[in-house]
């Protein structure tokens, strides 16, 4: 599942953007970023809001929204603050006993949770 929501304020959004921009300006010599409209300005955020909504649930160790655990790939494990443990299993949220834990429970009782493991890390 991927978001389009970050967690972050205007000014990291556009730094960013601006990061992107500067890559593809080394690549294709671009204008200047003071010199973009709103709408070019708007696609380079765009594009920096999805790639840090694909990289942040896999960076963080702590996620606390539900879009980011749901964001996580299957076989990652997760514990709340009691230490209870979730494992993601068909992009949903197991319980021990393996029964699928509902999205109010999550929201409500599983956040903040700490990633314990995320597959594709561990083979790293």
């Amino acid at each position: 599942m991927t978001t389009n929501q970050t967690p972050l304020n205007h000014e990291a959004l556009e730094a960013a953007a601006k990061a992107i921009f500067d890559v593809r300006d080394d690549e294709f010599d671009l204008e200047d970023w003071d010199d973009l409209g709103a709408t070019e300005r708007e696609r380079y955020e765009c594009d920096a809001r999805a790639a840090l909504s694909a990289y942040l649930p896999v960076a963080q160790p702590v996620v606390n929204r539900v879009e980011e655990i749901y964001a996580l790939p299957d076989g990652s494990v997760l514990a709340n603050k009691h230490g209870y443990i979730g494992i993601i299993k068909d992009g949903w949220v197991h319980e021990g006993q393996g029964r699928p834990i509902t999205l109010v429970y999550v929201q409500e009782f599983f956040l903040p949770a700490t990633v314990l493991q995320r597959p594709e890390a561990d083979d790293a």
